[in-house]
């Protein structure tokens, strides 16, 4: 998480740019990998509020989110969309 912080205190894409999505993306990833649901479904909800390729579908079918699957706040944001 260390190198995450670091990455966004260097990484400063505008706001609701394809760079800010992108970085909302891997952010949610490294809180998975690191254990943190919580934080990763927090990013997520983020990210399926902005603009891009990540939709609940994508996240229904696309196996790196699979450890989070079981989640019960997971589930209720791939319903909500």
């Amino acid at each position: 998480m260390a190198e995450a912080g670091r990455v966004r205190a260097i990484y400063r894409p505008e706001p609701g740019s394809r760079g800010w999505t992108t970085l909302v993306n891997l952010l949610a990833q490294v809180e998975m990998l690191t254990g943190n649901a919580a934080g990763a479904i927090d990013w997520i909800d983020s990210l399926l509020r902005l603009p891009g390729p990540t939709t609940a579908a994508s996240l229904k079918l696309d196996p790196t989110w699979a450890p989070l699957r079981a989640d019960p706040r997971f589930q209720r944001l791939l319903a909500r969309d």
